[in-house]
């Protein structure tokens, strides 16, 4: 269900868990965010992803309890998306990220890459629009598979950095942090 944003009931507990996250009802809106309080998805946000058409092409679910065992869940369906490529301009620089609060906390300019591995799709939509730079901002424990995808993209002949953020992830730094 989307959120009203007219302090309704229902959505306080998700509101405050998304405000707890340091998002606000601006970025809630621009996302489309919503949530699920029934359902297999109950107690979570869920937080879909466009394609360059405004056609939603994915979607993820995190739980707002913070004990639960699984906090995401993910559709089953192919990862091969351009997540909310919609808002991508792709001439200026443009961060990969693990997950969908990495991109939120970022910015427009991020793409989730809904794991650790850059999906073929993305791939080749970068190639074809060659975006000045391409920053890897992969979480700390994850720098095998960023030194990984660096090497990929160079050899696509992409203009690559990485960025680190020693113990941080990019949901906690946030834009200030890696600009």
């Amino acid at each position: 269900m989307p959120f009203t944003l007219q302090a309704l009931y229902d959505e306080a507990p998700y509101l405050t868990y998304l405000h707890s996250r340091g998002v606000s009802d601006r970025t809630v809106a621009l996302y489309r965010m919503g949530y699920a309080s029934t359902g297999r998805l109950a107690g979570r946000v869920v937080i879909p992803s466009f394609d360059r058409h405004g056609m939603v092409n994915f979607w993820s679910a995190r739980s707002i309890h913070p004990h639960e065992s699984l906090r995401y869940r993910l559709p089953q369906a192919s990862k091969d998306v351009v997540s909310n490529e919609h808002m991508v301009d792709w001439a200026v620089p443009v961060y990969l990220v693990e997950g969908i609060f990495d991109e939120i906390a970022i910015g427009p300019q991020a793409i989730s890459l809904y794991g650790k591995f850059m999906p073929p799709r993305l791939a080749l939509r970068l190639v074809e629009r060659r975006p000045p730079m391409v920053h890897v901002c992969l979480d700390s424990d994850a720098l095998p598979e960023a030194r990984a995808l660096l090497a990929r993209l160079a050899a696509y002949d992409l203009p690559c950095s990485l960025v680190r953020l020693g113990t941080k992830d990019p949901a906690d730094a946030g834009l200030q942090a890696i600009e």
